[in-house]
């Protein structure tokens, strides 16, 4: 006759089990963790696909060339790993010359670390801004060595990638900042990662080790930037600026710490959102320019783009590239840098 003790004796064995297999468990994902690939084997292996230039038709002019990709291009352009035969992956991996560069916009935890494309650089806007609660540039200088540890090269694609919908635009500000930097060859994925996450394109988590440093010089393009004394100079000219924030900010609202509210004079209120359609794709050539002209703007009328840290303004100076405006720029500091600089200003509410 079996006892209570039989089942005590056999509680406790599997209380101890239990015990070593969550350590077991605990330890493999350390492990995991911290030997993610460091070389860019698998990830050149699918972005050599990407950087053909079959593949992506990359004009010299890049005020008319478009900066967007679907989810479904970039799949059409990575090595189908799942069916390859190991011989046909390595032989694209020895294909590959390391000719793209593929960049995740999005925040690094939970998002980055918990998954991401694999081989993808993590570059938040804020690596590139001097304080947490800026989105003013850093100097040239430091500018050039980030970019540089990114293994960026003038002459090869860069793709990046974010939030789109859910975010705050960071993609669009990455492509911004690439772009004022003088690269030709920069662009966004539409959907974001929410289209792209479901998609058979080798993925991994925790920290990507930096590949290869570039010795690109960038040659920055002063007119696709909106600087404070150039926002002084063209406020004096009446010239007409969007607001990319929300209705509650145009109107007074400081949500994100600015000193003030309200909004520059000749301001037109146009949130981010407001470019995309139900489906949350960036609408069509032709219905963004519908949209800003019922606004009032002409392409060949210069124009900034300001929001409260220059990053939801960018993805409107994206719209607005999209759409044939050759003459826009970003505001990287925003109301963020106006309102600091100008404490007691009155601004239109």
């Amino acid at each position: 006759m079996i006892g209570p003790f039989f089942f005590i004796k056999y509680l406790d064995l599997f209380k101890n089990v239990t015990v070593v297999s969550l350590c077991l468990i605990i330890v493999f994902i350390k492990i995991t963790v911290e030997a993610q690939p460091t070389t860019q084997s698998v990830t050149r292996s699918y972005h050599s696909q990407l950087a053909h230039q079959s593949s992506i038709k990359t004009k010299q002019n890049m005020k008319t060339e478009s900066r967007i990709l679907s989810a479904d291009d970039l799949l059409e352009r990575f090595v189908n790993l799942e069916h390859a035969s190991k011989e046909q992956t390595q032989d694209a991996i020895n294909e590959s010359n390391e000719s793209f560069t593929l960049l995740d916009a999005r925040d690094l935890y939970p998002k980055f670390y918990w998954s991401h494309i694999q081989g993808a650089q993590h570059t938040p806007w804020r690596f590139f801004t001097q304080g947490s609660r800026s989105g003013v540039l850093v100097d040239l200088p430091l500018l050039t060595d980030k970019v540089q540890s990114l293994g960026i090269y003038p002459d090869q694609p860069v793709i990046i990638y974010g939030d789109w919908h859910k975010g705050w635009g960071e993609e669009a500000r990455m492509l911004w900042l690439l772009e004022y930097l003088g690269h030709q060859k920069v662009y966004v994925i539409e959907g974001g990662w929410e289209a792209i996450k479901s998609l058979n394109i080798p993925k991994s988590w925790g920290k990507t080790e930096r590949g290869k440093r570039s010795s690109w010089i960038p040659k920055p393009q002063e007119y696709l930037r909106a600087t404070h004394q150039k926002v002084k100079e063209l406020l004096s000219k009446s010239v007409v600026s969007i607001d990319a924030r929300s209705l509650k900010e145009y109107e007074g609202a400081t949500p994100y710490g600015s000193a003030y509210g309200g909004h520059f004079a000749n301001s037109i209120h146009l949130e981010m959102h407001a470019v995309l359609d139900a489906k949350y794709q960036l609408k069509s050539k032709s219905e963004l320019k519908a949209l800003f002209t019922s606004l009032g703007l002409q392409k060949k009328q210069t124009i900034f783009t300001y929001c409260t840290g220059g990053i939801r303004s960018a993805f409107i100076y994206l719209a607005l590239r999209e759409a044939g405006f050759e003459h826009t720029m970003n505001y990287d500091g925003s109301w963020w840098e106006w309102t600091e600089k100008h404490p007691n200003q009155v601004i239109a509410h």
